[in-house]
């Protein structure tokens, strides 16, 4: 749907408080990165290094260890000794590992700087797609590129090396898709979903949502080529088998992942495994409720999709929540890729979209300090 109302381009005082923020940011990222001799900030490490290991374990021709903790942890630990024993896991698919191998050409920092520069790519690219079918900020793209890299999970996401930036580009790309008539679009569409399937907790249920509940029919046709790319990749670095051997990785990670980014978790099973302790159950009884309450959830989005035909493209603006609460691990950072949810609930008057997007950007700085 194509929001006409716009409130025209920003006046000179916003655009000079906006240039101000801009350089402050600037100067502050400078600072840090001259500053920090430990190297284990979020511009200058992040989460890294479980993206640089697996690419460094292929190009050494590991590929058999690809999941190996033991070989991760002292991939990591070399480039990032005051680590002192402590990684990041990776276990994303192998497809993902070959996509990143290039990294390991560049020293840590450069490749660090490098995939910075590539995500803050793709947020500025996202934000360009989704003014395409929005007015207000197709006039307003500058300012509102700023406040909404304020917001917490896209700054994290973007500056920390995580892939939101990723996540966000794709569906954006794919609800704008969706938005018009014509099958080449759904095609455009899938193929945009099927590509987040690097994630396949969020890539596969959104796939489902679209392509069969929303009856996009061409979404699945789209997602098909895509798909087999990915598990020819996959199988050029772990063999025909890959997927298994996946599968069993991803479980063991996922185990572990909620002892220890629990407390960031924002998924609906994240939600009731963090107030375990508080409700004197055991995690497991909350995780399970928590599962109940998802599935609810997603369960009701489904149908609502599957009875709307008439406005079913409306409804989609809210994959990006329904996805992220509704899957097992989502951690706050991943949120990011919820930005067309949130600016199409924007209203549409300059003022007020500041004092929304300055409050969210406090409370989003508070819960991540928290």
């Amino acid at each position: 749907m194509d929001r006409r109302i716009g409130s025209g381009a920003p006046p000179a005082r916003e655009r000079r408080l906006v240039m101000t923020i801009w350089i402050g940011m600037v100067i502050a990222v400078l600072f840090v990165a001259l500053t920090d001799r430990a190297r284990s900030s979020m511009l200058l490490r992040g989460d890294f290094p479980g993206f640089y290991a697996p690419a460094v374990i292929l190009a050494n021709g590991q590929n058999d260890r690809l999941y190996d903790l033991e070989l991760q942890r002292e991939v990591e630990n070399r480039y990032w000794p005051r680590d002192e024993g402590q990684f990041f896991i990776s276990a994303y698919p192998p497809f993902v590992a070959r996509v990143l191998q290039p990294l390991s050409l560049l020293t840590p920092d450069t490749a660090k700087f490098t995939a910075t520069a590539l995500l803050f790519l793709c947020y500025v690219s996202a934000i360009v797609v989704a003014g395409w079918s929005d007015l207000t900020l197709r006039t307003r793209r500058s300012p509102e590129l700023l406040y909404c890299l304020l917001l917490a999970p896209v700054a994290v996401g973007v500056l920390a090396a995580q892939n939101t930036a990723v996540s966000l580009l794709l569906i954006c790309v794919a609800l704008d898709q969706l938005r018009r008539p014509g099958v080449r679009h759904e095609l455009v569409a899938g193929a945009a979903l099927a590509l987040w399937l690097f994630k396949p907790q969020f890539g596969l249920p959104s796939l489902f949502l679209v392509g069969i509940c929303a009856r996009r029919w061409g979404v699945l046709i789209g997602a098909i080529p895509i798909v087999a790319m990915y598990w020819l990749i996959g199988a050029s670095v772990l063999g025909p088998n890959w997927l298994a051997e996946w599968v069993s990785a991803a479980r063991s990670f996922g185990d572990a992942n909620f002892g220890v980014n629990g407390h960031q978790m924002v998924s609906c099973i994240g939600g009731f495994h963090a107030l375990a302790p508080f409700l004197d159950v055991s995690v497991e009884n909350a995780r399970t409720v928590g599962g109940g309450v998802a599935l609810c959830l997603f369960g009701a989005y489904a149908l609502r999709l599957w009875v709307s035909r008439d406005r079913v493209t409306e409804h989609l603006v809210l994959l990006g929540p329904v996805v992220a609460i509704c899957t097992p691990q989502t951690l706050f950072y991943d949120l990011g890729f919820c930005l067309p949810a949130f600016l199409s609930a924007l209203p549409q008057d300059a003022r007020s979209r500041r004092i929304v997007f300055g409050v969210t950007s406090v409370l989003c700085g508070l819960a991540l300090a928290a």
